[in-house]
C-alpha cells in the first residue's frame, strides 16, 4: 500500500502531458474515489460494524469479569463458534441441545450459558425461567444460572 500511495502521489503532482492524455485525467478522479471508499470502510468497521460483530472476545470477557470463581463455566447452547473456542482457549463447551445442559445445573457451581438471540425461544420455558441475564452481546445473550438453583 505504501508503494501504491507513493506512486498516485507522483502521478497527481506530474503536469498532465507527463500523464499520458486520457489516463492521465481519470487519475485524479479514480484517487478520490478510492480515498472515499477507504475513509467509508474504515468508519463503518469503527462504528462496530463488520467481521467484529461476529467475534465472541466481547462475550467472554463479559464472562471472565462477571464470574465469581474459576470453577464456573460457560456453556455454549446449540453451536459454539470457533472464535468463542478462540477467546476462551477452549474452555468454553457446548451443550447441543438443553438436555445436554441439565447437568451444569446440578454441579454446585454458578454456571453461565450463551445463546444466539434468535435460537432463545427455542429453550424450553422452564430452562429459561432458570436462568437470568448478564448481557445481550452482539446477538448473543450471556445468561446464568439463578442463585436458587445451585445445589
Amino acid at each position: 500500500l505504501p508503494a501504491f500511495a507513493l506512486r498516485v502521489a507522483g502521478l497527481l503532482q506530474s503536469r498532465p502531458e507527463e500523464r499520458g492524455g486520457r489516463s492521465g485525467a481519470v487519475l485524479p478522479w479514480a484517487a478520490s474515489v478510492m480515498l472515499l471508499m477507504s475513509t467509508l470502510a474504515f468508519v463503518f468497521v469503527a462504528l462496530g460494524h463488520g467481521p467484529a460483530t461476529r467475534s465472541q472476545k466481547q462475550l467472554i470477557s463479559a464472562f471472565q469479569e462477571d464470574r465469581p470463581d474459576e470453577a464456573s463455566q460457560l456453556i455454549y447452547l446449540f453451536k459454539r463458534p470457533f472464535s468463542a473456542a478462540f477467546y476462551s482457549r477452549s474452555e468454553a463447551v457446548t451443550a447441543r441441545t438443553p438436555d445436554d445442559a441439565e447437568h451444569f445445573f446440578t454441579n454446585g457451581t454458578l454456571d453461565y450459558f450463551a445463546v444466539d438471540a434468535g435460537r432463545f425461544a427455542q429453550l424450553p420455558k422452564d430452562f429459561q425461567t432458570r436462568l437470568s441475564e448478564v448481557r445481550r452481546i452482539n446477538n448473543y445473550y450471556l445468561l446464568k444460572e439463578k442463585h436458587g438453583d445451585i445445589l
